[in-house]
């Protein structure tokens, strides 16, 4: 059922994403980063913002277990402190937002099982009482787990079950399809304008996320799965774009992508770039939006993603004792 969410003004609560945002490091605080070593980096972050996603995981994780358990604690904090701060038709909206993150975690205990690792929560992202569902899933046979999340997120089980069975590709695009689909499934009102850059830069991400798939298939073989199958509804392009360009060859369909984003597209792996840049386009965008809008809050998400992914990299970096031209070309485009 389609509801319309009017959206609420609130300086207090763009005040409180105000304050978050001046915790942000700047481009300054992380060039300086990149001269420390793994251990003062850590103490720098201990001490500015990071303190309790530190103490709390310092002496129960070491390498990348602690750099991703010591991220995902901050971004969920975070997370839990705009949701918890938003009105209630901005939550709403927030949470069908949140929903990616939800997708994350389930995939977290997809991968990690198959992987056998033992402990997943360095990876999950959510406060305490969000992370409950999936350790319990983590502790069931894997298919089983999958059919209890997909219930718990409202996801028709049985298809998230033989998308599983297909790949880990697969499942995943078929999870974040159904994600647009909630995105858009209400009607947001506002002020026309930010809800409708919102939905413009979603349009096009799914038209990225579209071509990704549709190229994957043309290289692994369309014929074994439909494109139809696993194609997302809510991109500027409908199904029969990408159809008209199965019988074409792989340089003539990266020509018309390029001309569709209008970037230099060479390979599958600059389709995944493109997320990166489309985001970038997007924190742009939506630095025109007016304090106290709703969507102030996404000016936010964006920078803050864009740290947390930034101090992954250089951590991680740092722990292998990589050299600085290293880092530099690890760290291009971030």
């Amino acid at each position: 059922m389609v509801q319309t969410i009017t959206l609420k003004r609130s300086s207090y609560e763009s005040a409180k994403i105000s304050v978050k945002r001046g915790s942000l490091y700047s481009f300054e605080v992380i060039e300086k980063l990149k001269k420390l070593e793994f251990e003062e980096i850590l103490k720098f972050m201990e001490e500015n913002g990071f303190k309790d996603p530190i103490d709390t995981s310092y002496l129960a994780y070491e390498g990348f277990y602690l750099i991703e358990v010591v991220l995902n604690k901050y971004l969920s904090q975070m997370y839990g402190d705009v949701l918890a701060s938003a009105s209630i038709p901005n939550r709403k909206f927030l949470d069908n937002y949140y929903l990616k993150y939800q997708i994350h975690n389930l995939m977290v205990v997809v991968r990690c099982t198959l992987a056998k690792e033992k402990d997943i929560t360095p990876y999950l992202i959510g406060d305490n009482r969000r992370q409950e569902k999936y350790l319990k899933a983590f502790e069931m046979p894997l298919e089983d787990g999958i059919m209890y999340l997909s219930k718990k997120l409202k996801f028709n089980e049985i298809e998230v079950l033989e998308a599983f069975k297909k790949g880990l590709f697969e499942l995943e695009n078929y999870l974040y399809a159904r994600y647009y689909e909630h995105l858009f499934k209400d009607t947001l009102k506002f002020n026309n304008r930010d809800e409708k850059n919102f939905r413009n830069f979603i349009r096009t991400y799914v038209d990225i996320l579209n071509s990704r798939a549709f190229l994957k298939l043309k290289v692994d073989g369309i014929e074994q799965i439909p494109f139809d199958e696993i194609f997302v509804e809510g991109g500027t392009e409908n199904l029969e774009y990408f159809t008209v360009l199965i019988d074409k060859a792989h340089e003539d369909i990266l020509l018309v992508f390029e001309k569709k984003f209008n970037k230099k597209i060479h390979s599958f792996g600059a389709l995944d770039n493109l997320f990166n840049v489309h985001k970038e386009e997007g924190a742009m965008m939506f630095k025109q939006v007016s304090f106290g809008s709703p969507f102030y809050v996404l000016r936010f998400f964006f920078e803050l993603e864009k740290q947390v992914s930034t101090l992954r990299y250089l951590l991680k970096a740092k722990y292998m004792k990589l050299s600085e031209a290293e880092i530099s070309k690890l760290m291009e485009g971030n």
